[in-house]
C-alpha cells in the first residue's frame, strides 16, 4: 500500500462494554474519515455498515459468554440500543 493511500483513510475509536440488566451494553465510538474524491462518503458508509454487522455478531457472543459465566443477569442476544 502506498503512503498516499494510507493517508487517505483514518479509522479510530474506543470500544468498551459495561453490564446492563439485559446483558452487556457494547459501546463503540468510531470515527471514520476517508478522503477519496467522489468515493469518500460511500467508503465511510461501507466501513460503518460492516462494523455494525460484525459487532452484532460479537455482541451476541459476548452476551452468551457473560450469561454462561454468570457475569451478568439477563437474556440479551442482540445489540442494545445506544440509548439503553
Amino acid at each position: 500500500m502506498s503512503s498516499v493511500a494510507s493517508e487517505a483513510a483514518k479509522v479510530g475509536g474506543v470500544i468498551f462494554s459495561k453490564p446492563h440488566p439485559e446483558g452487556m451494553l457494547h459501546i463503540l465510538e468510531l470515527e471514520v474519515n476517508v478522503t477519496a474524491f467522489g468515493l469518500g462518503s460511500m467508503i465511510e458508509k461501507a466501513i460503518e455498515r460492516n462494523t455494525r454487522e460484525s459487532y452484532a455478531i460479537t455482541t451476541r457472543f459476548t452476551n452468551a459468554y457473560a450469561r454462561e459465566k454468570g457475569l451478568v443477569a439477563g437474556r440479551a442476544s442482540t445489540p442494545l440500543s445506544p440509548n439503553a
